[in-house]
């Protein structure tokens, strides 16, 4: 497995980019939201990747985001999502829009993402939502290992942040959808900040 590409980029079109690693060229497939981040041709570059192997073909799948990578490793984890449907899921939607979609059981924003109907939204959702409940998802997201908090609110935050929201964010809104609650668990708290943030 090819975890990672670091060189110089050498040319970058709308989805790949290609670097040149020791004087091999590697033509790197990445999401379209990524194309505007990529540094200046000629500079060092950074890809997180995955390699798709099957019969004679072998495909570069990457993004300059480590936790949008482990998203896409989740998707196409699921039976019909093969990687050119999961990069144009990650080309149409931020990883943490479709995290927060799965979260919510929410199908009609998988299915605006091109390749995705209504009933491979719901597969998605039925075959991912209890990893995202059960926080192993956001595990994977963070790569983290036993540094967590000791209370749910503490988790609930570093959850957050590990979804490309600042520690103010996190704090803020985690205070506001617990206040008053009590007993809440960790899904329900970050599904209930998820909402919040996206009003």
């Amino acid at each position: 497995m090819i975890s990672y590409v670091r060189g110089i980029l050498t040319e970058k079109e709308i989805n790949y980019a290609i670097v040149d690693v020791g004087g091999v060229g590697y033509r790197v497939y990445i999401p379209v939201l990524d194309y505007s981040n990529l540094p200046q041709i000629n500079e060092e570059v950074k890809i997180h990747t995955y390699l798709y192997v099957k019969e004679d073909i072998m495909k570069l799948y990457g993004s300059l985001e480590k936790k949008t990578m482990n998203i896409f490793e989740m998707l196409i984890s699921v039976s019909g999502i093969g990687p050119k449907v999961a990069i144009g899921m990650l080309s149409a939607m931020y990883f943490e829009n479709i995290v927060k979609a799965i979260i919510e059981e929410d199908a009609d924003a998988l299915s605006k993402c091109p390749g995705i109907g209504k009933k491979t939204a719901q597969k998605v959702i039925l075959e991912l939502k209890d990893k995202f409940k059960n926080y192993q998802v956001i595990q994977q997201v963070c790569n983290l290992t036993n540094n967590f908090c000791t209370s749910i609110n503490c988790e609930a935050i570093e959850a957050l942040q590990c979804l490309g929201y600042s520690k103010k964010v996190a704090d803020d809104i985690v205070t506001k959808v617990t206040k008053d609650k009590d007993n809440t668990n960790l899904a329900d708290i970050v599904k209930s900040a998820l909402k919040e943030l996206a009003k």
